[in-house]
Parts: structure tokens; sequence; C-alpha cells
């Protein structure tokens, strides 16, 4: 993936064609998650281990958040405080999800 350039050469040609990499723009990553959800539909993890996406992510899918991340801190004085000896005492929210844009700018890949 991170060659500068690629050979080809024909079956039986005496030549060689030398092109720059069509792929050089793209990164590898490792997902886990991807992993464990492509294990979770069924698929055997041999032929998981064989899967792989290329595309640009970016277009196809997006996360759309209601609100951000809200941290609150419960207020002095508080039952917990009294019954369980709790100092402080925080509590975070947060809500978005993961939505799907144009699912043909990613292409699944086996082999």
């Amino acid at each position: 993936m991170n060659a500068a350039e690629i050979t080809y050469t024909g079956s039986g040609a005496a030549t060689a064609t030398t092109a720059a990499n069509p792929l050089g723009n793209y990164r590898v990553h490792e997902s886990r998650l991807a992993y464990r959800r492509i294990l979770a539909s069924g698929v055997a993890a041999v032929d998981a281990k064989k899967w792989w996406f290329i595309g640009d992510f970016k277009k196809a899918f997006a996360y759309m958040e209601n609100w951000p991340i809200t941290v609150t801190q419960a207020p002095l004085g508080s039952e917990a405080e009294f019954n369980n000896d709790v100092v402080l005492r925080f509590k975070a929210s947060e809500r978005g999800a993961a939505a799907v844009l144009n699912p043909r700018y990613v292409v699944k890949c086996t082999g």
C-alpha cells in the first residue's frame, strides 16, 4: 500500500511496465469493533480476517450528534454524600448516532 510505484509484467512478456501506485494515498487501519461485528453477523473468524474495505469513509459515513458531552456535578449536601460518604459525584451524557450518507463510497473486498 505504501509503495511509490508498482511494476507490471504480463505472462510471457519480455518487458515490464512501471507506474505510480494508484493506492498510494490510502492508509491502512484496523478496527477491533468492525472485526467483532463481522464475527457477530455469523462470518467465520478465518473468513473475517480476509475482509478489507477501501474507499472514502468520510463521504460514506458520519456521526450525527444531537448534543455534545455534558458533565454535571451532584449538588453539595446530596443524599449520596450523607449516606455513602461520597464527596464528589458526576454524571456525563451525550447523544448521537452513526449514519450512512452514501454507502457506494466504500467497497468490501474479500480475498
